[in-house]
């Protein structure tokens, strides 16, 4: 039961935890190139997938901020409402800051949609490619407990965790400060699709 629990807790430290500090702690530094989408990730995403496809990709992210952050108000209620709470220089500092602050969550916010969008293009094959290995490895499992082979259940525990976190890593991509080329995706996916082959080849039920 321990051991369960830890599992599940790290779980939730790589898919949500760390994503949601990445986002609530970078906006801190007041660097604006952290919150830049770089030219070169751009024209990278471009050569990948053509100047149409790329518009495309920059109309949904456009379209998908405004729906969920500037037409409910979120946005200007934390950008234009921020005042000094009183004359004194230590409330105009206040003011400043949250002001920078919430520019830069929002500026990240944009970028991490955009990513997403990107991400989007690969999601398609690389379900397939990921759902594909892990039924070949449970097939490899089948194959294994039939003729009595060996599952090692050190094996499995270590590449399952090592799965979550891939796939968490893979989540907090989005928000990264340096430039993502395409080619990270691609990475990405044939490394969780190796280990999703692994952890179902070595699978253990726990009996």
């Amino acid at each position: 039961m321990a051991s369960n629990s830890r599992f599940v807790s790290n779980i939730k430290i790589w898919v949500f935890i760390i994503p949601i500090l990445m986002v609530t702690v970078i906006p801190f530094f007041n660097l604006e190139w952290i919150y830049t989408i770089d030219e070169t990730e751009v024209q990278s995403n471009i050569r990948i997938f053509g100047t149409e496809a790329h518009s495309e990709i920059e109309a949904n992210s456009d379209d998908e901020f405004t729906r969920w952050f500037i037409n409910p108000g979120y946005y200007k209620s934390s950008t234009s409402d921020i005042r000094p709470v009183s004359n004194v220089q230590f409330g105009k500092f206040e003011a400043s800051f949250a002001s920078k602050y919430f520019s830069n969550f929002w500026k990240m916010i944009y970028r991490a949609i955009y990513r997403f969008n990107v991400a989007w293009k690969w999601l398609a094959g690389a379900v397939f490619l990921i759902l594909a290995c892990m039924y070949d490895g449970w097939q490899q499992r089948n194959i294994k407990k039939h003729t009595f082979g060996y599952s090692n259940p050190l094996a499995f525990h270590l590449i399952t965790h090592c799965f979550f976190v891939l796939t968490g890593l893979s989540i907090a991509l989005c928000f990264f400060p340096t430039a993502i080329s395409p080619l990270y995706w691609v990475l990405g996916t044939v490394s969780v699709s190796a280990l999703g082959w692994k952890m179902m080849e070595s699978f253990q039920t726990g009996q």
